[in-house]
């Protein structure tokens, strides 16, 4: 059965515009797996064609997990949007735990889910992969963002 739908994954879907991307594939026909860390908070989205699922981008094991988990479905759709500005400070004045944080989440996170999901696209012939562009307009404070 799992064969026959079209999958789309929508990783940081536990609020804003993750969880707003994963209505509207959900309304779009699609099944939806909406991941993120905070399971209490996805547990609010899931429906009959959205399922949340655990995920921590900046963790092998738990991407792993979920490419494993996705390995039988047909996944058409990657929404890489798991991230986040972790300080409110300039350059200046930055803490480099903060900067370390951000690009280890908006940066390789989305690399290590691309890289663990694409394999599973290319059967299906073609597929959709987004990545977040928040950092393309100005963020006043967010130097590490």
């Amino acid at each position: 059965m799992a064969k026959n739908l079209k999958y789309a994954l929508v990783t940081g879907a536990s609020s804003g515009i993750g969880a707003a991307t994963a209505r509207a594939l959900a309304a779009a026909g699609y099944q939806v797996i909406a991941a993120a860390r905070r399971l209490e908070r996805l547990a609010k989205l899931a429906n009959d064609q959205i399922e949340a699922r655990v995920l921590d981008v900046t963790n092998q094991e738990s991407v792993d997990d979920l490419a494993a988990y996705l390995s039988d479905k047909k996944l058409e759709v990657i929404v890489a949007n798991a991230g986040g500005a972790f300080d409110a400070t300039t350059i200046v004045q930055a803490d480099l735990d903060s900067w370390q944080k951000t690009y280890e989440v908006n940066v390789i996170g989305v690399v290590r889910t691309i890289k663990a999901l694409v394999p599973q696209m290319s059967d299906g012939g073609h597929g959709v992969i987004m990545g977040s562009t928040g950092s393309r307009g100005r963020y006043e404070g967010g130097g590490s963002y």
